[in-house]
C-alpha cells in the first residue's frame, strides 16, 4: 500500500489544530436544566428495545422513575421516535417515546 503525502492546505490544517489553544468548559452553552414530575432511582437492570424496523436491541437501564427510564444501548444505534421497552424483571414492555439521545444513551418517558 503506498503513502501519500498530504498536501499543503492539509498540512495547514494539521498545524493549526495542533497549536490551537484548549477550548474551555466555560465557554460552553448552558445546558437546558432537566425537569421531572418524579425522582430517578438508579438501577443496573437489562433491557430489550422492540421496533418493528430492525432486531431486538439489546440495552442497560441504568434509571428510572415512573415517568421515565434512561438506557444504554450496545452501540450507537439511531432509536425511533416511539417503540417498546422490555425490563428484566417487569411484566410487560412499556411503551416509550424518545426523548433524547446521544451516542448509545438515551432518555424516555413512558407513555
Amino acid at each position: 500500500m503506498l503513502k501519500s503525502k498530504p498536501d499543503g492546505a492539509v498540512l495547514r490544517r494539521l498545524q493549526s489544530i495542533k497549536t490551537a489553544p484548549p477550548e474551555s468548559v466555560r465557554n460552553l452553552p448552558p445546558r437546558e436544566p432537566v425537569t421531572r414530575t418524579s425522582a430517578r432511582r438508579h438501577v443496573f437492570k437489562f433491557g430489550l428495545v422492540l421496533t418493528i424496523f430492525e432486531p431486538d436491541i439489546k440495552c442497560i437501564v441504568k434509571n428510572i422513575s415512573a415517568d421515565g427510564a434512561m438506557i444504554v444501548l450496545e452501540g450507537a444505534i439511531a432509536l425511533p421516535e416511539r417503540f417498546r421497552l422490555v425490563i428484566d424483571g417487569y411484566s410487560a414492555p412499556a411503551p416509550v417515546r424518545l426523548v433524547w439521545q446521544e451516542e448509545n444513551q438515551a432518555g424516555l418517558a413512558f407513555e
